[in-house]
């Protein structure tokens, strides 16, 4: 059996030359919190995404969206988005008192600039 390849080896040289970029592992824990927002389904989720970065929440690391839902318990022509808030500091450990605070800051925030309700379970 016979194989034939072709390679660009400019690309492949010109890849080998990047420079790379590492950062130090956290040496404190992330809490991490979650909140379910009821939107209108015209609300996207790059809108909340925004809402949350606009916000500016300093201990907040990450936001990542794990369900999106529609039915029974969801009024007609809404949704709903619930989202995972990593929060962390780089200095010390948070106290569940800063992040609580912290995430009770960013609901309100959410409610008056999206209109929305946080769906309590």
């Amino acid at each position: 059996m016979r194989y034939v390849a072709e390679l660009d080896l400019g690309s492949v040289l010109a890849a080998r030359g990047r420079d790379k970029s590492f950062r130090e592992l956290p040496k404190f824990p992330a809490v991490v919190r979650d909140v379910a927002l009821v939107v209108d389904d015209t609300v996207s989720h790059a809108e909340i995404v925004a809402a949350i970065e606009n916000a500016r929440n300093k201990l907040l690391e990450q936001v990542e969206i794990f369900d999106i839902y529609r039915g029974t318990s969801i009024p007609t022509g809404k949704k709903s988005m619930a989202y995972s808030l990593t929060f962390r500091a780089a200095d010390r450990t948070l106290t569940d008192a800063e992040v609580n605070g912290a995430h009770e800051q960013l609901k309100r925030s959410l409610v008056q600039t999206l209109k929305c309700e946080i769906r309590e379970s």
